[in-house]
């Protein structure tokens, strides 16, 4: 991986910072509720946390990978399938948690809003994963 001469600014740069900044910090918040004590208990009663802190740890990569890349140029190839990767991650994710159950719950309001912030970060992310390619 070779050295970027200068930081990417703008627009593009900003959105790229704060979505990194928000997945690090998901990933970290992810990981601290797996091994919350509230967590420790409900794996004991037999609950299994390994899809969340499998996406916990992806969130904080992700979120490290799109700050890296201020400072470091990926090789086309890996930065060309980390910039497909990452917004194709989010969507199954967004895919299984708003209609893998309880879709429209508790009504379509409240729904709605959490589907759209999440179709923002999407959106976002995809913008941001440019810089990598």
């Amino acid at each position: 991986m070779a050295k970027k001469t200068s930081a990417a600014i703008g627009l593009e740069g900003i959105l790229q910072a704060c979505v990194a900044v928000f997945f690090i910090v998901a990933g970290i918040i992810g990981i601290q509720g797996y091994n919350s004590n509230l967590s420790g208990v409900m794996r004991f009663l037999g609950r299994n946390d390994t899809l969340a802190i499998v996406a916990a740890v992806v969130e904080l990569l992700i979120g490290i990978v799109l700050l890296l890349a201020f400072v470091v140029t990926f090789p086309s190839g890996i930065g060309g399938i980390l910039a497909i990767a990452f917004p194709i991650l989010w969507a199954l994710w967004m895919i299984l948690s708003w209609f893998g159950h309880d879709v429209f719950k508790p009504s379509l309001l409240p729904w709605l809003y959490g589907f759209v912030r999440d179709l923002i970060i999407l959106v976002s992310l995809w913008i941001a994963s440019k810089n990598l390619a």
